[in-house]
């Protein structure tokens, strides 16, 4: 209690240091708040971003073997997909598919290099709402541009375009697509993508009717993210052969 006294004796006398001194230490702490805040901010929008770029939170890839042992890159039906998910219950929140190609799109003499990300507009209705003005769902051969692309190109929304893509067989295809909307262009992930319509991609790339070549699961709670990717990965390799991302592209998970 003498000390406490003693310290209220001194801050009584100095009482425009003290008020300096809180005046710091609530500033401090003003700082510090502001700072995690706006950390946690940035951190949660640069998530959501690469949720929407992506689709989701767990990327899942398949491969199947052609007539002559080749390995092509997609999924040829989703009935194992979709049993693996439902031993997840309410922890995702929904999954989509997608199929992709990179290709060159032509309008007019112009010419851009771009992917493009085939998807089913009716599984991802905010995206589209993002994409279009209409907010309407597109038409089979609509494809969305990035500004930049667009630009490059001089092509408007109603104009149609070709694209010269390659298919999972090593082919080169090319398609015709209306320009539905113009999008600005995410600069943080420094990747340009047009949006199709995943059936009318896949068979300009070649896979069959109902095939695709990645899905993404969105998951309700982040925090246990590697959690559900246990059960989710548990639940695939009991119907059928399955590895890590990281494995699979090195074949091995050795070294």
């Amino acid at each position: 209690m003498q000390t406490l006294r003693i310290a209220l004796r001194n801050c009584a006398r100095q009482r425009k240091r003290t008020a300096m001194l809180a005046g710091a230490i609530a500033f401090g702490g003003l700082v510090v708040i502001m700072m995690g805040s706006f950390a946690n901010g940035l951190l949660a929008n640069s998530r959501a971003n690469l949720s929407d770029f992506f689709g989701g939170q767990i990327y899942i890839r398949g491969q199947t073997l052609s007539e002559s042992g080749r390995p092509l890159d997609l999924i040829a039906e989703r009935g194992r997909l979709e049993q693996a998910l439902a031993s997840l219950g309410d922890q995702i929140t929904d999954y989509r598919l997608r199929s992709a190609s990179r290709g060159t799109a032509v309008f007019a003499g112009q010419a851009a290099a771009l992917n493009v990300e085939g998807l089913d507009w009716s599984t991802e209705p905010e995206l589209v709402t993002r994409l279009s003005s209409a907010g309407s769902r597109p038409a089979a051969n609509s494809i969305f541009l990035p500004e930049g692309v667009a630009a490059q190109l001089q092509v408007k929304p109603g104009e149609t375009l070709l694209f010269r893509l390659s298919t999972v067989n090593g082919q080169v295809n090319v398609g015709e697509f209306r320009v539905a909307g113009v999008y600005a262009q995410n600069q943080e992930f420094g990747v340009a993508s047009a949006y199709a319509d995943l059936a009318y991609l896949n068979g300009l790339i070649g896979l069959p009717e109902g095939a695709f070549q990645s899905a993404s699961v969105g998951v309700r709670d982040f925090p246990e993210i590697d959690a559900v990717v246990v059960v989710l990965y548990l639940a695939l390799a009991a119907s059928g052969p399955v590895a890590p991302w990281r494995c699979a592209a090195r074949g091995s998970c050795q070294g």
